[in-house]
């Protein structure tokens, strides 16, 4: 668990699979793009298909924004070769950077001879245009604000869930707790999950979050009343695990 000699941390562990992955040159790529501490994880990386790896991807597509097209699906079928790699671990101030880095790591794979990706630190994949967009999109943006949704877009996955309660997992990896929230079955709560997401990372600026406080989506909305839980979803050495715990929203 946490404490002061280990404190809360997360990291990014990204597979790429391709039919011509020329493993130095990932290597190169991956430490020229990430900068310190990032780097191919050749203990895991092999030089042959692993045919895990098209039900892998299937179950892990982004179901918000649908990019993960037959091609895809084509190219991780036809893959030769994985490669994994891992980011530094980042505490919560660190976070967001790192993750900025992970995706400017993740376009210049797909420009380097990967033919797919898909985060292992949050369980979501995207077809390889909208990893590009998204890492595209990053890479313009002049400010946190403007990297934000690209970030989130990229590495949160929702609505996940278990029974009637609907979670996030992936926020972990920009320094923040995920969202809950309880929902009925037609109702998967998402613009509450991408409101709050947006509210920790951009508008809420240095402002504080106290168990207790309320949340609406506007000035005219319904609110909600936070409440902070612990993450027992996940064992604390998972790479889905967040420190920081998750936000339920409750109905007031």
């Amino acid at each position: 668990m946490a404490s002061e000699v280990n404190p809360p941390h997360s990291q990014h562990v990204v597979c790429a699979v391709g039919a011509k992955l020329d493993v130095e040159r990932l290597a190169d790529v991956v430490g020229r793009v990430g900068g310190p501490g990032f780097r191919l994880d050749r203990d895991y990386t092999q030089d042959e298909p692993d045919p895990r790896m098209p039900e892998a991807f299937e179950v892990s597509a982004d179901r918000v924004v649908p990019s993960f097209t037959d091609r895809d699906k084509a190219a991780v079928a036809e893959h030769k070769a994985v490669a994994y790699i891992l980011g530094p671990q980042a505490g919560a101030e660190d976070a967001f950077g790192v993750s900025a880095r992970m995706l400017a790591v993740i376009g210049a794979l797909l420009r380097e001879g990967a033919d797919a990706v898909k985060s292992e630190s949050s369980g979501i994949a995207h077809g390889r245009e909208r990893w590009l967009y998204l890492a595209d999109a990053a890479a313009t943006a002049t400010d946190r604000a403007g990297q934000a949704p690209a970030l989130f877009a990229a590495f949160v996955r929702r609505p996940l869930s278990s029974g009637l309660v609907y979670y996030s997992c992936g926020l972990h990896l920009l320094g923040e707790p995920d969202v809950e929230i309880t929902a009925a079955d037609d109702d998967l709560g998402l613009e509450w999950m991408d409101g709050l997401g947006r509210y920790l990372l951009v508008d809420r600026g240095t402002n504080e979050i106290h168990d207790g406080d309320t949340f609406g989506l506007d000035a005219n909305s319904p609110t909600r009343t936070l409440r902070h839980r612990e993450c027992s979803r996940y064992r604390d050495d998972d790479l889905f695990y967040n420190p920081w715990g998750y936000w339920r929203l409750l109905a007031a």
